[in-house]
């Protein structure tokens, strides 16, 4: 009787988990953090001492990072195909390895920022591993990963977004840049507000003693339930402000 029951329970679980898809599991995220609204609109805030301007309209993007330092300003803007960087009024080149570093920190800033936005790209392979509870509170899990161009070098990117079961909202993630160094990051949602009918969350970053060296990515909401991580740090962004997309 209770192999029979057993069984019961796991086909009930298979059934509800083949139910969900992952796509539409992802566009409800993307409705619940604001949908429409971030195509075309400005985005302004501040983050680690920058601040930032970020714009996309369907694939397009105009991104622009900006620090006062030693009383001029520097301002970064990566774009479609290119990539600028000033000091006052005058056009500065650091070296090809050291602008691919400023794009990529750019782009990456902008990238997290937009989650879920940002991941509806042709390269993204959307896989659903069903439900866990985070604070005792119920939340599908849906993995992110990069579709393997040939010829190219491996794309070893990853998150996990665990997304509530009630408000669809994201509140957790876990992402990885490259399976070799074993770096992960887990994030959790803190301070959560709405600007222009847009969710902004600040985000406290967590780590095991090994780093979550040694946690699988989709194992690391399992770490932070049992208590066997600490707060690292915390992501906030300060000084929001949201200029809708011009009709």
């Amino acid at each position: 009787m209770l192999l029979l029951v057993g069984l019961t329970q796991s086909c009930e679980q298979s059934a509800k988990s083949e139910a969900i898809e992952p796509r539409a599991l992802l566009d409800s995220a993307i409705t619940a953090h604001g949908g429409a609204r971030y195509d075309g609109a400005t985005i302004r805030f501040a983050l680690n001492n920058y601040d930032f301007e970020l714009k996309r309209e369907g694939y397009t993007y105009d991104y622009k990072m900006s620090q006062e330092k030693d009383g001029a300003l520097h301002m970064v803007n990566t774009f479609n195909g290119g990539l600028t960087y000033k000091i006052g009024d005058s056009l500065v080149d650091h070296g090809g390895r050291q602008m691919t570093l400023i794009r990529e920190r750019v782009n990456n800033v902008a990238y997290d920022f937009y989650i879920p936005y940002s991941l509806t790209g042709n390269d993204i392979v959307l896989e659903y591993l069903g439900t866990e509870n985070m604070r005792l509170k119920p939340y599908h899990k849906l993995k992110v990963s990069y579709k393997q161009i040939p010829g190219a070098d491996p794309d070893e990117r990853a998150y996990v977004l665990w997304i509530s079961a009630d408000t669809y909202e994201i509140d957790f993630i876990a992402k990885q840049n490259e399976a070799a160094s074993g770096r992960k990051q887990f994030m959790a949602a803190a301070y959560k507000r709405r600007v222009g009918g847009m969710l902004f969350s600040d985000f406290e970053l967590y780590q095991t003693p090994d780093r979550n060296k040694e946690v699988a990515i989709d194992s690391l909401g399992m770490a932070y339930n049992s208590g066997n991580m600490q707060r690292k740090a915390v992501t906030t962004y300060m000084d929001i402000e949201v200029d809708p997309k011009s009709n």
